[in-house]
């Protein structure tokens, strides 16, 4: 005899997505049969579905889920509007981020590597949080994507001063094929970044190089009171720790660098401009944004 159970035509497509409340009338209850012995090949391919094959009125459906992202889909689901949303990966078309309702978390001592992930090197910015009694290693989801990892149905948390989406490790174990391993470079100055461009790098290493505070130069100060250390300095009696985290691409010559002085968050944003003698270099300005203070 088959094996039959009672289900919700609502939940016919699997999508696993939190439904909500519905009206009585919108649900009807149908009679589906289970069929855990239906194989399943994508372009020749055995694969495995989270849930067994489903068949209603002679027609089998699969979880919607599992099928997009064998087939190179993300799935979204907005409770807002009810609606399930299925994209292409090489298309943008998604609910808004900031629509969506995220746990929020408050960056805390960040770091950030140049990692190895399936043959690739990665910039990846990483972070512990105390959840719970917990201590919860975090990584930002536009590093995790650009990885190619699929984080599609991973629970995601907001950063307040950033406003960046994270995902935490154990969430990522869950998908990723291998542990990511950090790439240790030998730079004297280690710019964390996409950027490839070696002469914009090497100006901006320079720049970082010669930095003592923000709006202060090394040749402003003696070599007793600022050392040539991009990191330790001493300026009007205040001593300084800064640690220069990730480099972010934010446009045409333009970049945002996340900075960490005395534990405190900011970041510099960087505009390059071409020397007047064009021989590759560049002139960079910049401004300081204080993202804990104003959040």
């Amino acid at each position: 005899m088959k094996k039959w159970r009672t289900v919700l035509l609502a939940g016919l497509m699997g999508t696993c997505f939190a439904a909500g409340a519905y009206a009585e009338d919108v649900l009807q209850q149908v009679q589906a049969y289970l069929r855990p012995d239906f194989n399943v090949q994508v372009d020749g391919s055995p694969v495995k579905l989270s849930t067994p094959p489903l068949v209603y009125n002679d027609k089998s459906y699969l979880a919607l889920t599992d099928i997009s992202n064998y087939l190179g889909a993300n799935v979204y689901w907005k409770e807002q509007n009810k609606t399930i949303y299925i994209n292409s990966r090489n298309q943008a078309q998604r609910p808004n981020d900031q629509e969506l309702v995220y746990e929020e978390i408050k960056l805390a001592n960040p770091s950030a590597y140049m990692v190895e992930y399936l043959g690739g090197q990665f910039p990846l910015l990483t972070c512990y949080i105390h959840d719970n009694s917990k201590l919860t290693n975090y990584y930002r989801l536009t590093d995790v994507k650009r990885m190619g990892i699929d984080t599609d149905g991973l629970k995601k948390v907001r950063d307040k001063y950033t406003q960046w989406l994270f995902v935490s490790e154990d969430e990522l174990s869950k998908k990723w094929k291998s542990r990511p391993s950090i790439y240790y470079s030998r730079e004297s100055v280690n710019i964390v970044t996409t950027e490839k461009n070696a002469k914009k790098l090497e100006s901006i290493r320079t720049y970082v190089k010669d930095w003592t505070s923000f709006g202060a130069r090394l040749s402003n100060c003696s070599p007793t009171m600022c050392p040539r250390d991009a990191n330790n300095f001493e300026a009007q009696n205040v001593y300084y720790n800064r640690t220069w985290i990730i480099m972010d691409v934010a446009g045409e010559d333009e970049y945002n660098y996340l900075i960490n002085e005395n534990g405190h968050l900011y970041i510099l944003h960087l505009k390059l401009t071409k020397a007047p003698i064009d021989d590759g270099t560049y002139l960079i300005s910049s401004s300081k944004e204080d993202i804990q203070a104003i959040r």
